[in-house]
């Protein structure tokens, strides 16, 4: 898809996404690391991981979308791992050919019209997803995923209730009570987090 200055805010998800700019630069926000990609670069955003992206002028992006259903039933392990490929520099070999890849699967985007699309998009899916599993595969500790399970369970808490109840005045009060915690701690929480005050 193309953008021009399109800015998504934080959110998060169960399926895991790759994107690839094709042209022009993006900022995007991973939890607490923040890098502006350039044409050729690639971040891999996990599941359930908190992120946004703002295009920069105008941008060209490849972005797949993986259901973590597909992943669970091709990566017995998926709970347990993540994936980890855009340190600096952008050099290494697994990089390059992951970058290849993308390529590929945007220049095959391009006849999707044609016979036999879909078997050759299916294929360079699980090839990516290979190279995924072989090279950008680190296992999680059993610590960080139950963080993480706590901090989307109170996240969700409270986007629910907001969700529910936004055409009424709502309150720091009220949101911190529903997590349990103290006005000036969820705070700093919710903004950590979502990038945003509460109000």
């Amino acid at each position: 898809y193309e953008e021009n200055d399109a800015f998504i805010s934080r959110h998060w998800h169960d399926d895991m996404e790759i994107v690839y700019l094709l042209a022009g630069s993006m900022e995007v926000e991973d939890g607490d690391s923040r890098r502006i990609l350039q044409a050729d670069d690639f971040v891999i955003i996990n599941s359930r991981d908190i992120h946004s992206t703002r295009c920069i002028g105008h941008a060209r992006i490849l972005l797949l979308q993986f259901p973590i259903n597909f992943l669970r039933a091709n990566i017995p392990d998926y709970d347990t791992i993540r994936f980890e490929g855009y340190e600096q520099p952008f050099l290494s070999p697994e990089q390059n050919e992951m970058r290849k890849l993308l390529l590929a699967v945007a220049g095959l985007y391009e006849k999707r019209n044609q016979e036999g699309f879909r078997l050759a998009f299916l294929g360079h899916l699980y090839t990516i997803l290979y190279t995924l599993v072989r090279d950008f595969k680190r296992i999680v500790s059993p610590q960080a995923l139950l963080k993480t399970e706590k901090n989307l369970a109170r996240l969700s808490t409270i986007t629910s209730y907001v969700d529910a109840h936004y055409t009424q005045p709502l309150s720091v009060r009220q949101a911190a009570s529903l997590i349990h915690v103290g006005e000036e701690y969820f705070c700093r929480y919710f903004k950590k987090y979502i990038g945003l005050t509460f109000l």
